[in-house]
């Protein structure tokens, strides 16, 4: 059987569930991995990061990127890119 991997914008291909998802368990494992008390939810992150894991929507209107990489079916990692100025 084959399962094709894909990279793709997480707004674009409405998967902003998905998105923040990924970043919910990216900051929760980081704040275990500090010793920190791992939230719940969302709903129990500290405000600074509740707003970034609630929603994508905020990246794209710094002219920025997620992305998320999916394996079938299944979200199995996500991105975030800066475009940086002209040198």
């Amino acid at each position: 059987m084959t399962v094709e991997a894909r990279v793709v914008s997480v707004l674009a291909a409405g998967r902003a569930d998905d998105g923040t998802a990924l970043v919910f368990e990216y900051m929760a494992a980081t704040r275990a991995e500090t010793g920190q008390a791992v939230p719940g939810g969302i709903a129990s992150c500290p405000p600074c990061s509740t707003a970034s894991a609630a929603t994508c929507q905020p990246f794209t209107a710094r002219r920025e990127a997620v992305l998320i990489a999916g394996h079938g079916r299944q979200p199995a990692g996500c991105v975030g890119l800066v475009m940086r100025p002209a040198a």
